[in-house]
C-alpha cells in the first residue's frame, strides 16, 4: 500500500497486488515488486498536477489531431479524423484520463472492437495514432511512458495477392473494343497504377519524344467535415510512388488518338471542352 497525499492535500492509498503466494511468498521478490511498484508510482505522481496529463484521454487525442493536421495531406488527415472520432468516443465513456491511460485499457478497446465486428486491420490503422498521440504526451513530458508500447500491435494476416494472367487479361482486352475507357484499364493493367495514380495522369505527365510516361500527380476521393470531396495533389505520398515508366507502344498509340480526339473536340466545342 502507497500513501500519499494529492494536490489538494487529502490522504490517498493506492494498493498492488504482488501476485505472490501469502504463505510461499519470498520475501526478497516481495521487496524487489514493492521498490518496483514505487519508483513506477513516482514517476506517475511528478505528473499528477499537471493539469494537460490530467485531462481526458478522449479531449487529448482530439486536440493532439488538431495540431498535427498542418503537417497532413488533405485525405491523411480526414482518414485520421474519422479514427480519432471513434477512439475518442469509446474513451470519453469510459472517462479515463491521459495520465491513468493503461496498455490494459488499450487491449481491451481492440477485444472491443474485434466483438463489434471489426477487422484486425481496422485496429491496427487506429493503433498508429493511438500510439503516434500517446508519444507526443511523452516528449511533452506529459506521461512517464507510453503506454501503447507495452502490448502487442494489433497485427493483420498476410495478404495473398491474387492475379489476372496474360490469358485472361488478353481475354479481358478482347472486350473492350467499343469502351470508352479501354485505355484506363489497360494502362492500368500494363503498369499496375493505383486508382488515385490513373486519375492523376495528366498531358505533362507524358513525354511522347522520349517514350516515357511520369506519376507526379494524384487525384483521390474522400470525406471532409462529413462530406465527399476529390482532392488533387502534385505530390505523392512518398518517394517511391513518384517514378518515370517506358511508354509502352500500344500505350503511346492509345494516347496519342485520344489526344486527337480531344483536340477536335477542342476546336468543335471550344474551351468549355477542357482535358488537362
Amino acid at each position: 500500500v502507497i500513501t500519499y497525499e494529492d494536490s489538494l492535500g487529502q490522504t490517498k492509498k493506492k494498493w498492488f497486488g504482488t501476485g505472490l503466494n501469502a504463505v510461499r511468498a519470498n520475501r526478497k521478490e516481495a521487496n524487489r515488486i514493492k521498490e518496483e511498484k514505487l519508483e513506477e508510482f513516482k514517476q506517475i505522481y511528478k505528473f499528477a498536477d499537471n493539469k494537460k496529463s490530467t485531462m481526458l484521454f478522449a479531449d487529448f487525442i482530439t486536440d493532439w489531431l488538431e495540431r498535427v493536421k498542418p503537417n497532413l495531406q488533405i485525405s491523411t488527415y480526414s482518414s485520421y479524423a474519422m479514427q480519432v472520432k471513434e477512439i475518442a468516443n469509446y474513451f470519453r465513456i469510459k472517462k479515463i484520463k491521459l495520465l491513468d491511460l493503461q496498455p490494459l485499457d488499450i487491449a481491451n478497446f481492440y477485444a472491443y472492437l474485434q466483438k463489434q465486428g471489426k477487422s484486425v486491420q481496422k485496429c491496427e490503422h487506429l493503433h498508429v495514432n493511438i500510439r503516434k498521440c500517446l508519444q507526443s504526451a511523452v516528449k511533452a513530458n506529459l506521461i512517464p511512458y507510453n503506454p501503447a508500447d507495452r502490448i502487442d500491435r494489433p497485427k493483420s494476416p498476410i495478404h495473398i495477392s491474387q492475379f489476372y494472367t496474360k490469358e485472361e487479361l488478353e481475354k479481358f482486352f478482347a472486350c473492350l473494343d467499343d469502351d470508352n475507357y479501354a485505355y484506363i484499364y489497360k494502362m492500368t493493367a500494363y503498369y499496375g497504377l493505383r486508382r488515385s495514380e490513373m486519375v492523376g495522369i495528366k498531358w505533362d505527365s507524358i513525354d511522347f519524344k522520349k517514350n516515357t510516361i511520369t506519376l507526379k500527380h494524384s487525384v483521390v476521393q474522400t470525406r471532409l467535415n462529413g462530406k465527399s470531396v476529390t482532392v488533387a495533389k502534385d505530390r505523392l505520398k512518398n518517394s517511391s510512388s513518384f517514378r518515370t515508366l517506358p511508354l509502352i507502344p500500344e500505350i503511346k498509340e492509345i494516347l496519342l488518338e485520344l489526344k486527337k480526339k480531344q483536340e477536335r473536340n477542342m476546336e468543335i466545342y471550344g474551351k468549355q471542352y477542357c482535358h488537362k
